[in-house]
């Protein structure tokens, strides 16, 4: 018998209405989920009794990495909701040169963020049936990240670094070129995107030198909020568990 969290107290018997013995499923971030029944009401906490565990993965054999710069407003939240069904595992806010925030974060303000974004990857677990809630780092200044991912080995054969952008270069690639190597499987992608005003030239240079590749979608221009989990969702169709 335990005592229920008091946000998941809040959400099982204040909004949701449960009652004595109906069940609820738990799990703690470790892959498992339990089967339990609520046998005690109060008026600020309930007990429940796990009557099974059970190991159930939903997890993507594609390991996704999202680095994405900081967006405006509540399009940051979206993203990270949307991007945690998708099935990314990590993700990394990040402060670029064109983050209209930049100017705002500070320590104080930095942890409130972060604490709030653990907030919707728990409580979209919970809604997505994923029971391991992907790794968030804190956030960092990107030419930082950069420079530090630089200065790691190489990148490994099954590995891939991609950045999207909508400026074509000698060095663009298309997702539909790679789509046809068969021999390329990657099972490790690591996506990197802008904020609404793009990369600086500098980013760009440095991102290059840490292996990542330039790329385009498709003709159209998308929104920073649009192009994240267009590229996560074409990614999961192409090596991921879409098509399971």
């Amino acid at each position: 018998v335990i005592n229920l969290p008091e946000n998941i107290f809040k959400h099982a018997i204040l909004v949701l209405r449960l009652k004595v013995n109906q069940n609820i499923i738990l799990f703690d971030n470790s892959g498992y989920e339990y089967l339990a029944k609520i046998v005690k009401i109060q008026k600020n906490s309930a007990e429940v009794f796990i009557e099974n565990s059970q190991k159930i993965s939903r997890e993507s054999n594609l390991e996704i990495t999202l680095i994405q710069a900081i967006q405006n407003g509540d399009k940051m939240d979206f993203t990270l909701q949307k991007a945690t069904e998708l099935g990314v595992k990590n993700i990394i806010p990040v402060i670029s040169e064109r983050s209209q925030l930049q100017a705002l974060i500070n320590p104080e303000k930095s942890q409130k963020k972060f604490l709030r974004w653990s907030s919707i990857l728990h409580s979209t677990c919970e809604q997505c049936g994923r029971n391991i809630v992907p790794n968030l780092q804190q956030i960092c200044y990107l030419h930082k990240y950069l420079n530090e991912l630089k200065n790691l080995s190489n990148v490994a054969k099954n590995e891939l670094f991609l950045l999207a952008s909508p400026h074509k270069n000698q060095q663009t690639i298309l997702l539909k070129d790679l789509a046809k190597n068969k021999d390329f499987q990657p099972t490790k992608i690591t996506l990197l995107l802008g904020p609404e005003g793009g990369f600086s030239d500098a980013e760009l240079a440095i991102a290059e030198q840490a292996n990542f590749k330039n790329f385009v979608l498709g003709k159209r221009i998308l929104r920073t909020e649009t192009a994240g989990l267009a590229i996560i969702s074409a990614l999961q169709t192409l090596w991921g568990d879409f098509l399971e």
